[in-house]
């Protein structure tokens, strides 16, 4: 019988990978768990193994080659046997999956599309900003408080939501937070404004990109614009502090980056109400924790760290800078994760263990081991090395 042998998905947002090298030939003998094909993708270089035994009897992508995670690499079966009728299947599927991405990249256009300026839906980030100049919806008292301030109803809409009407004491709250600053008007974004709406402490007054095509828009009423108008911002004293929404490998470099060219300018911790912190927790500058998560009793979290939705980190662990435990991840009991390395969704870290730097932990893996070596990829459960990861 002829298995298929196709790319693991080692995250969420992964879609594809680039055949590197091939390690077996066809005609080539393959045991359970022997490598066949080495990979890479934006995260990681490894090695696929085989999970069947038999003969490799057909190769479907050759080197430099572009592959879905979704689509079969490779056909393992019996010497001599007919794979017509299944290489036939193995086709139908291609076509399947380029006609389901078409579907979704139209569906995708048709829901912005049809979506209405004053729609409840506003509330959510978009990948097509709203133009800047659409008017916060106030009463008369906040819209005449505000003015006397000289205070943008825009940055208060962003705070309370643009599903209800800005009253006065909205604008009063808003005159003794601190003005702050998002870096990356991506997807992330959206994370780090449903945090900071919460806050009695900071209100979000814009958004920064490195994107041209961004600057001039809107997004949830705050302005987006490029890294010049961020620094005469900063010098009026209109911003006066900082974060990075990025959740990817870029963060550390944007995050290091902002911090050498406004030295002077803080990068808070965001914390969102709906997270529970124990007794004795330490924060460092920039760590961002979102809702549901729930972070033990004297654990210390790392510059710059993110802590996703429903992670439960329990007692006296140790998480490093730049770390990003994904969503629903549980981190166990005194454990120390060193910097830059992603727990991805659902993985288990068992308890006293100690993972490297530049580590990946991909999806639902359980890690059981004492020492994790720096910049390797632990997969599976038990979880073991099958790679090197690409993060620094």
């Amino acid at each position: 019988m002829a298995h298929n042998v196709i790319v693991p998905k080692l995250g969420t947002n992964m879609t594809e990978a680039t055949i590197i090298r091939w390690i077996k030939s066809e005609g080539d003998q393959v045991s359970t768990g022997e490598p066949i094909v080495e990979v890479e993708t934006d995260k990681a270089l490894f090695e696929v193994e085989s999970e069947f035994q038999g003969v490799l009897l057909r190769r479907l992508a050759e080197p430099d080659d572009s592959v879905p995670v979704a689509i079969p690499i490779a056909v393992i079966g019996s010497k001599d046997e007919d794979l017509t009728a299944h290489l036939s299947e193995i086709e139908e599927a291609k076509r399947n999956l380029q006609s389901d991405q078409r579907h979704a990249l139209q569906s995708h256009n048709n829901w912005y599309a049809d979506r209405s300026p004053d729609s409840s839906e506003t509330d959510s980030l978009t990948s097509e900003p709203v133009p800047v100049g659409t008017r916060a919806r106030a009463t008369p008292a906040a819209r005449n408080l505000a003015r006397k301030l000289g205070i943008d109803l825009q940055s208060v809409a962003q705070t309370v939501g643009s599903d209800r009407i800005i009253e006065k004491e909205d604008v009063e709250r808003a005159t003794k937070t601190i003005p702050l600053a998002i870096f990356g008007a991506g997807l992330g974004a959206s994370q780090v404004l449903d945090v900071v709406r919460f806050s009695h402490e900071f209100r979000v007054v814009a958004l920064v990109d490195d994107d041209e095509s961004l600057w001039g828009t809107s997004i949830r009423g705050c302005p987006v614009f490029g890294i010049n108008d961020l620094r005469k911002s900063i010098e009026n004293g209109d911003i006066r502090a900082l974060t990075v929404s990025i959740h990817s490998n870029a963060r550390k470099p944007v995050f290091e980056r902002l911090r050498e060219r406004f030295p002077d300018v803080p990068f808070p911790a965001l914390v969102h109400p709906n997270a529970y912190l124990g007794y004795g927790v330490v924060l460092g500058e920039g760590v961002l924790v979102e809702p549901g998560s729930t972070i033990g009793t004297d654990t210390i979290l790392g510059e710059g760290a993110i802590i996703d939705t429903g992670v439960t980190v329990s007692h006296h662990c140790d998480i490093g800078k730049f770390c990003h435990l994904a969503p629903g991840c549980v981190i166990s009991g005194n454990v120390r994760i060193h910097d830059n390395t992603v727990i991805m969704a659902g993985a288990v870290v068992n308890n006293t263990s100690t993972i490297g730097r530049n580590v990946v932990v991909t999806p639902g893996s359980v890690v059981t081991y004492d020492n994790v070596e720096d910049s390797v990829i632990m997969h599976g459960n038990p979880a073991r090395v099958t790679g090197k990861s690409r993060r620094v």
